[in-house]
């Protein structure tokens, strides 16, 4: 049986007043992650069941956005911790993140701030949830960047764009 990719997804702790995250990434000697934006992408469907959601974007220092391959043995890298008084923006369709929920699902994301991408992410939120509660957290290909190849302009080159979906259930 085939074992999920763990690239981009978290362990952590979930409490009323915090989230506490570790996302598993490659170690790095070189350079440094920066997890800069945080969406609430809490998702409400047509019969009123809300999943607590929230979308952080991942980036690179150097700016490197080659896709990452997690071996299973790095430590964890430490996420900031999420309060509710982080600032985090809310998507227009977001009914709130709820803290004394049970449970939320964490995404990663490695590419800097794309609106489409977002509200993308926003509509699949019960989609992917329940697809995270069927085989647990794993990664997947969300979108894919274009990216102009040097030596062959009229060629373009793509590069995948990965997302790690997790649900983190309160402590």
């Amino acid at each position: 049986m085939p074992t999920n990719d763990l690239t981009y997804t978290v362990t952590g702790k979930f409490t009323n007043s915090m989230i506490e995250l570790g996302a598993h990434l490659p170690a790095l000697k070189n350079d440094t992650y920066t997890f800069h934006e945080v969406h609430d992408i809490t998702h409400k469907d047509v019969n009123g069941t809300v999943t607590n959601a929230l979308l952080i974007h991942m980036k690179r220092d150097s700016g490197d956005d080659d896709p990452l391959s997690w071996n299973g043995t790095d430590a964890d890298v430490a996420i900031p911790t999420i309060t509710p008084s982080t600032q985090k923006t809310v998507h227009a369709d977001s009914p709130g993140f709820n803290w004394t929920a049970a449970d939320a699902l964490i995404f990663i994301f490695h590419e800097p701030f794309d609106q489409a991408i977002v509200d993308d992410m926003q509509k699949k939120v019960r989609i992917k949830y329940n697809e995270v509660k069927l085989i647990g957290p794993f990664s997947a290909t969300w979108s894919n960047k274009n990216v102009k190849n040097t030596e062959e302009w009229d060629n373009p080159v793509v590069k995948p764009r990965k997302a790690g979906m997790t649900i983190i259930s309160k402590l």
